[in-house]
């Protein structure tokens, strides 16, 4: 697998960084390029299943997933357009987009800084640094079954949503993302608005979608078809 830079390049940033910035996303393709082919020779048999849309052993599967989600929100608010104060009464929704941050990080690795000044930190004045979010929820030293889409990860054993320190997918410290807040509350009101109206399957004798993505200055998804039908009492939009 390789990753293509955006053709656009030039008209979305032009300034005299673009060259700079080319230069991290040429640092980034090879950093993923090398840790997807690891990926390949030591994939487990699990990551490798559920690639292809099959899951043995009971686990969650993506169906599952889209499904415990759906009823989980029909149970909270009925037929009434979904407002934020939901987001406390659907705790398993916020895990399943906690885990699709995680597994399929929007940026794998960060917009790259450089160290001021010289401190008590091996990083030295001068340094460039990007953080690899990739790596960082991906690491099996932290997650169990990195590769495999879990959204109980967040939940502890008395069914409430957890944080765990090795989740950053907004940044952390004191550069962590000014839009966090915002694009949590439209994530959660996009999709559970969604679920609430619609249900998606694949179209008959179509394969799942393919999860790689293609790499730009963000992750995209690859074209995928799905079918979605309006939710009896929904018919008639809202």
């Amino acid at each position: 697998m390789t990753f293509h830079e955006t053709p656009h390049a030039p008209q979305v940033f032009p300034n005299r960084c673009l060259r700079k910035l080319k230069d991290c996303i040429a640092i980034r393709d090879r950093l993923l390029s090398r840790k997807l082919e690891e990926h390949k020779v030591t994939g487990t048999d699990e990551g490798q299943g559920q690639g292809q849309g099959h899951q043995e052993g009971g686990g969650i599967t993506d169906d599952h997933v889209l499904m415990t989600a759906a009823e989980a929100f029909g149970a909270g608010v009925g037929e009434r357009p979904v407002c934020v104060s939901d987001r406390v009464r659907l705790p398993y929704l916020e895990c399943v987009i906690n885990e699709g941050m995680r597994i399929r990080p929007v940026s794998p690795v960060l917009i790259p800084h450089t160290a001021m000044t010289d401190s008590r930190s091996p990083v030295r004045r001068g340094t460039r640094v990007l953080v690899n979010m990739w790596a960082i929820h991906h690491d099996p030293e932290h997650w169990d079954k990195p590769d495999l889409f879990n959204p109980d990860r967040f939940l502890d054993d008395r069914g409430h949503r957890v944080t765990p320190p090795c989740f950053m997918p907004f940044g952390a410290g004191p550069r962590v993302c000014v839009g966090e807040s915002l694009a949590r509350l439209e994530l959660f009101l996009f999709l559970s608005s969604l679920l609430q109206r619609m249900s998606f399957k694949l179209p008959d004798g179509a394969s799942p979608p393919n999860l790689q993505g293609r790499l730009g200055v963000v992750l995209q998804p690859l074209r995928y078809k799905v079918v979605v039908t309006p939710r009896e009492g929904w018919e008639g939009g809202a």
